[in-house]
């Protein structure tokens, strides 16, 4: 069997039900009967192949319906069943019977005596014969009855009511018999259900009565019964007149889910039996009944009949009847003057009567009628009310005042004191005698724009009610005449000529109202212009041009109306001018170490016109100008100058033509001001004074220690470690000195100034020299360049051709960090002054620009070389990275000049290489993203892809390239103290117009790695100057690829770049770690002070017994038991949280030192690490304690299981 596959096909009709029964045996072998006829068998296997132990036949049954497509059906099983023996045509009955779902009752409708049944049958899709067997007794008889249905829904009828009935439903199926000649009905199990005949209808309406009643109506009122079963569908209203000897007649009405109903056309005063029902879907509930009485139908009199005058109207108001007796109107009557009118018809309990006329008697009032309009039902007249109506007339308008601007001519009243009603105002007047309305409902202003020059206009302003039309009288006229607001022409014109200006003045103007201003026209060689359009009686011009021809002419304005004046005569002047000449034999006769005196003669030239009318004296440095003083004398003073200082003095002269040219400049040398020689020196008692040129200093003497001022002994215990040796650097020899502490030297020979150097504590015990600091120490062939750098007529291209001959003649004497620093501001001294000459695009030329930038890269690059590294050395580093960032600064502003003026350059120098120009002007390649290397050292660099795409091509661009101011910036540092190492050229990259950062899409450029060997960390990076002196920041920056040779950098803006290796944090000074060791100490010891005292109040001082005397505090007290502060919880928590403070900032002063020993070291970290997780759990349990005493209704009473729970949570952590 297991390898057999046996199949059988035969035909079946579409639709149509049959049973399949398959036997097996050892006997018969396998056989398939179809509604119990064998279709087909295999032939009988040896006995050897036995399938089952035992001879017993077995079978399997299954009952499916053919396929709705097909005539032919394969043997597939949908249930089986089997059994041990061979089946009879009985027993197949019963398999086809258990074998189907049994039908059952979904539905059981009833409407009291009978049943509606709907049954739900799994198969009845198919087309089978069948029907249905019920059967039904009622709950606890013994009586059943049966009937056949073949439909799935039918009724039973006869039924009694308000009772429960079984039903049981068994579905009869029609099937084959084995000589196909018979049908045999085949019962399947019984399906029960349970049914009542109780119908659910909804119980009675509640509270139903009469709500209002009248002649001919009733208003019924009711609430919905409390049980309904489903939802109310209506009502149902039966009344009938209650009388026995009429015949019985009842009338019907339906209302939907309504609880008011309103009975019409009934009988007055007649007595009605009404029904009330409602109804579900079930059927209708049982009826309430009531009786009601019509009412007689004539309302009485209308109630608090009221009239009150309100205005221009007149208001009238009553109250409803006592009794109603219906649904009743009102009509008003009135005796006007002693005629009847018909008010109102159907009016409500108030009206409102407008238009009435002044003076005028009126009697009201009203009737009440029933709204079928039966005269019958009409009520009596209420009570009459009478009202005298007043004038209506208003009085006239008030305060008319009229005012002439530059709007025009504004008119304005107040309203009339008693308005009586809506009035509105009217504006009349005359125009030149000619009688005009101006404005009509105006309101209570008017202005008039289109006024005349010279006219005469008279006003007068009258009100008048909107509804009566009664005019008041007039107001008052008022007349304004145009003519009194326009100024008179000025007079007098004079010109005046006051230094290099004109002054021009005039007579004043009239106007008898308003107030005046002045317009200063007038021509400038031929050129109409307005000088000044409110002036006063006087106009200064403070400069103009010699051999100018002007006019002028004055108009007045008339503030108040803008009416103007017929301009004034006209003035012409012409302007000749030569300016005077410059002083002669200037000379400086006193110059002293604070002051000097400056002394000339007055030019030897002056012509009769000429009035010297003063001098004006510049005093400047290379650098700046200082003082600037004004004198009508030959001589002049300049005070609080610096000593052993070069100052430059030139005198201009005054006249009234203007300033002259400036004289030749006089040079002065202050003098030097010996200051050890004063009775005033600060040095302290054990210091000595020395002088230098220009300042001093103090120095402590062999033995003592401080700054000069203040000097002491050495302190006990000191060592040989304890100092720095003495020695020699940078051609100065430094004296041992103290650790923490300053030597002061002059600077060497050849330069000025005061030199220093630290004495530093080091890691070990033994101390160490910093670097010298030669900041302030400049050379004496420096001052050279000042001469030239003073001198107005030379251009930065000349004293830049200067300087840097100078540096060249110099090289060989050698330069100090006072140089240093005078060159850089050199530099940007030169770029200042070449930004207006030779690099404005105007006034220059690309020659001319070329020039000064080539001279400008040449100084530069000889100050930043690498022979020069050891110099920048003598600079601090904070003032290092100033003067860097200076210098990098100027450089990019004047590439970016020149590029505006030449159209594309590039200058490749030993440490300084610059591309500049225009960006449509560079070779790009990649569609026009990258900048190609001309230069065989340039770092390629792409644009952001989104900012080119807009006028990025007309813009200038600047990239330079610094080969060795990235070891400026370090030096003289150690790569174990410094942040970093800076492992790249620096390239700077900037463009006018700047472009809109941060960028969407990244700038990308790549920088060659300088350093081989393997860093920690690689980092783009750019020169951040937003914080003095400037910083290396990654902010925005982002390292796009790294390799040995180079490294590419993205950035969302442009500055200057490079590549930063091995951060490490900076070591603090000896004298930055003594102050915060102290700092740290001291303020530990003050926080252990206080927690001691604090755990001490905590712990042993008694609470106060209080001022309850019932308290238990208080009883305690009285018995001599003064509890502490310890035993409240609160309490508790504050002294644990105390002690575990204490214990961490104890344990961390002892184990402040101990960081050389690693057990010990590691043993304080997890020690102070537990205690302040302590604390940190003791504040939470302080915070748990406040919420359970505010927060909290009800609270724990035991504080003993409190302070334990506390204890093992906040300890045990």
């Amino acid at each position: 069997m297991k390898n057999r596959k046996w199949k059988c096909n035969f035909p079946v009709q579409p639709g149509s039900w049959f049973y399949l029964t398959v036997t097996w045996s050892n006997r018969s072998g396998l056989r398939m009967f179809k509604n119990g006829v064998l279709m087909s068998e295999q032939s009988k296997f040896k006995r050897k192949a036995r399938v089952f132990r035992y001879g017993d036949e077995k079978c399997a049954v299954t009952l499916s319906p053919p396929t709705a497509q097909g005539t032919t059906l394969n043997a597939d099983y949908d249930d089986l069943v089997i059994w041990y023996y061979e089946l009879n045509k009985t027993f197949m009955y019963q398999v086809y019977r258990n074998s189907i779902d049994l039908p059952k009752i979904v539905d059981c409708k009833t409407n009291g005596t009978s049943l509606d049944i709907v049954i739900e049958d799994k198969y009845q899709i198919y087309d089978v014969k069948r029907d249905f067997k019920i059967t039904w007794w009622r709950s606890g008889g013994d009586q059943r009855e049966t009937r056949f249905a073949k439909g799935l829904s039918f009724s039973i009828p006869g039924l009694v009511q308000d009772s429960e009935y079984i039903v049981e439903i068994q579905r009869r199926m029609f099937v084959s018999a084995s000589s196909k000649q018979t049908l045999v009905a085949v019962l399947s199990k019984p399906s029960k259900s349970t049914c009542s005949t109780k119908p659910y209808v909804p119980t009675r309406p509640k509270k139903f009565k009469v709500r209002e009643k009248a002649g001919e109506y009733l208003m019924l009122q009711w609430q919905s019964p409390d049980i309904i079963y489903g939802s109310i569908l209506g009502y149902k209203i039966s009344y009938r007149v209650d009388d026995f000897k009429t015949p019985v007649e009842w009338k019907d009405t339906f209302r939907t889910n309504v609880k008011t109903a309103h009975l019409n056309n009934l009988k007055p005063f007649t007595d009605y039996i009404i029904k009330l029902s409602c109804r579900n879907e079930n059927g209708s509930s049982k009826a309430i009944t009531l009786r009601a009485t019509t009412a007689e139908g004539v309302p009485t009199r209308p109630r608090r009949f009221k009239v009150k005058l309100k205005g221009e109207a007149v208001v009238i108001k009553w109250r409803e009847p006592e009794k109603l007796n219906g649904l009743v109107h009102y009509r008003l009557f009135a005796l006007v003057n002693g005629t009847k009118r018909t008010i109102c018809s159907a009016c409500g309990e108030w009206y409102k009567l407008e238009d009435v006329e002044q003076y005028t008697n009126y009697t009201f009032w009203v009737i009440a009628y029933n709204t079928n309009n039966d005269p019958r039902y009409e009520s009596g007249p209420s009570e009459n009310a009478t009202i005298i109506t007043p004038s209506y007339t208003p009085t006239s308008p008030r305060n008319l005042t009229v005012s002439f601007t530059q709007s025009g001519i504004n008119v304005l009243w107040e309203r009339s004191s008693d308005p009586r009603g809506r009035i509105e105002y009217k504006l009349l007047g005359f125009v030149n005698a000619s009688k005009r309305i101006f404005c009509d409902e105006c309101g209570l202003h008017y202005l008039m724009e289109d006024v005349g020059r010279y006219t005469v206009y008279t006003f007068w302003v009258v009100a008048y009610n909107v509804h009566k039309g009664y005019e008041s009288q007039s107001t008052d006229k008022v007349t304004i005449d145009t003519a009194s607001y326009v100024p008179t022409i000025p007079g007098e014109l004079r010109v005046n000529v006051i230094l290099e200006g004109i002054l021009i003045s005039w007579n004043k103007s009239h106007v008898p109202h308003g107030s005046i201003r002045y317009q200063l026209m007038g021509l400038e060689n031929g050129l109409k212009r307005e000088f000044c359009s409110d002036c006063g009686l006087r106009y200064l011009i403070n400069k103009t041009k010699p051999n100018m021809n002007y006019s002028f002419w004055v108009v007045a304005h008339n503030i108040q109306n803008g009416y103007e004046s017929l301009p004034s005569s006209v003035v012409r002047f012409y302007t000749v001018r030569i300016k005077p000449s410059p002083p002669e034999h200037i000379l400086a006769p006193d110059v002293s170490d604070s002051s000097a005196k400056i002394a000339w003669t007055p030019p030897g030239k002056l012509s009769e016109k000429e009035e010297i009318i003063g001098y004006k004296v510049t005093l400047y440095d290379a650098f700046s100008v200082l003082q600037i003083k004004k004198t009508r004398s030959l001589q002049l003073k300049f005070t609080n100058l610096t000593q052993f200082s070069k100052y430059y003095v030139t005198v201009e002269v005054l006249s009234r033509v203007g300033y002259g040219p400036p004289s030749q400049q006089l040079i002065i040398h202050t003098k030097d001001a010996n200051e050890c020689a004063m009775n005033d020196v600060p040095c302290g008692e054990h210091a000595q004074c020395i002088n230098s040129a220009g300042s001093y200093f103090c120095s402590c003497a062999s033995g003592y220690v401080g700054d000069g001022i203040f000097c002491q002994g050495l302190p006990s215990g000191v060592k040989e470690a304890d100092f720095c040796p003495e020695e020699s650097a940078r051609n100065t020899t430094w004296k041992k000195t103290y650790r923490g502490h300053t030597d002061k030297k002059l600077c060497p020979n050849g330069t000025i100034g005061i030199s220093t150097r630290e004495c530093l504590k080091g890691n070990g015990s033994r101390s160490y020299w910093s670097d010298p600091n030669l900041s302030n120490c400049v050379s004496a062939w420096m001052s050279e360049v000042d001469d030239k750098l003073a001198d107005r007529t030379l251009n930065s291209t000349a004293v830049g051709d200067f300087f840097l001959k100078l540096l060249d003649n110099n090289d060989g004497r050698g330069l100090y960090g006072g140089d240093i620093i005078k060159s850089v501001n050199v530099i940007d001294l030169l770029y200042n002054k070449s930004k207006d000459n030779e690099l404005d695009k105007e006034k220059s030329n690309p020659k001319v620009a070329e020039t000064l930038l080539m001279n400008l890269i040449n100084i530069t690059e000889k100050i930043i070389s690498p022979e020069k590294l050891k110099v920048w050395t003598d600079i601090p580093k904070g003032r290092r990275t100033e003067h860097s960032v200076k210098i990098m600064d100027g450089l990019d502003n004047a590439v970016l000049k020149s590029a505006k003026i030449v159209k594309f350059s590039s200058i490749q120098n030993e440490h300084i290489n610059v591309r500049y120009g225009k960006v449509s002007s560079f070779k790009l390649r990649n569609n026009m993203s990258s900048l190609e290397r001309d230069l065989d050292d340039m770092e390629s660099i792409k644009l952001p892809q989104r900012e080119k795409d807009k006028d990025i091509e007309d813009r200038v661009v600047a990239i330079i390239k610094y080969n060795t101011i990235a070891e400026v910036l370090s030096a003289g540092g150690k790569e174990s103290n410094d942040e970093g190492v800076v492992n790249s050229a620096v390239l700077s990259i900037s463009m006018n117009p700047p472009l809109s950062t941060p960028f969407q899409k990244p700038l990308e450029f790549k920088l060659s790695n300088q350093k081989d060997g393997k860093f920690d960390e690689h980092e783009c990076v750019f020169l951040d100057t937003s914080r003095y002196p400037g910083f290396w920041s990654k902010n925005g920056c982002n390292v796009f690829n790294v390799t040995d040779n180079f490294t590419v950098c993205h950035c969302n803006h442009m500055t200057s770049f490079s590549v930063l290796m091995q951060v490490k944090p900076a070591e603090l000074s000896y004298s930055d770690e003594l102050i915060l060791s102290w700092i740290t100490r001291v303020g530990l010891y003050i926080s252990l002070i206080s927690l001691g005292l604090a755990f001490i109040t905590f712990v042993f001082l008694p609470r106060p017994c209080g001022s309850k005397s019932g308290s238990r505090c208080f009883k305690l007290c009285e018995q001599g038991y003064r509890p502490t502060y310890l035993k409240k919880v609160r309490s508790g928590i504050h002294a644990n949280l105390i002690l575990s403070l204490a214990l961490a900032e104890a344990l961390f002063l002892w184990g402040i030192e101990k960081t050389h020993h690693k057990t010990t070291c590691y043993t304080v970290a997890v020690a102070l690490h537990y205690l302040f997780l302590v604390a940190f759990h003791w504040m939470a349990a302080e915070g748990v304690i406040l919420y359970l005493v505010l927060v909290k209704v009800f609270q724990r009473k035991s504080a003993r299981k409190d302070k334990r729970m506390f204890m093992i949570i906040c300890w045990g952590e």
